[in-house]
């Protein structure tokens, strides 16, 4: 599966860390790679390599959250994660086996072939914006699979992690 990794606020050892972290995350997918930046504005660099061979060319100034994947390709071989809809940024681990299904059911047109994009789409579907747990939940009541995932609502500033298997840590 893919390897979802990120520190979030400022931090001395930024780079040394990230640097740790893809390297642990290369373990888990090392078909193509994607990183997600906040320094004042959110940038978004994707690659069909390596995720440890994309943190070069991060600039870690001023930076105060970077997100990272490293993928394993099960569908979608040309489509790249994050996946970015609009103002919603998804990183997702896992499988959505009914996104075809989906698709068609909530009347939403697809764009790529990459499961992820399901959950980009149902979330801003379904996007309460008073309560993210409502979209989360209604997000995984829909999906199919397996899911962990970390969506950023970048007009919001907002950042959620969640699962729907148990495999997901983080620290403070």
């Amino acid at each position: 599966m893919c390897g979802i990794f990120g520190i979030i606020g400022s931090h001395s050892n930024l780079k040394k860390d990230i640097t740790s972290l893809a390297r642990f995350a290369s373990r888990r997918g090392k078909d193509s790679s994607g990183i997600l930046v906040n320094n004042s504005a959110y940038s978004i660099l994707t690659a069909n390599y390596d995720i440890r061979k994309l943190i070069k060319k991060i600039n870690f100034k001023n930076t105060n959250m970077i997100l990272g994947i490293g993928r394993l390709i099960t569908n979608g071989n040309d489509d790249c994660q994050p996946y970015k809809k609009k103002n919603i940024i998804v990183f997702h681990n896992g499988i959505v086996i009914n996104d075809d299904e989906l698709f068609t059911e909530e009347e939403i047109s697809r764009i790529d072939k990459i499961d992820t994009e399901i959950i980009a789409a149902l979330a801003e579907k379904f996007l309460d914006r008073n309560n993210l747990k409502n979209t989360i939940n209604t997000i995984l009541s829909k999906c199919k699979g397996m899911i962990s995932s970390a969506i950023c609502f970048t007009e919001l500033g907002k950042l959620v992690l969640f699962t729907n298997n148990g495999s997901l840590y983080y620290a403070e």
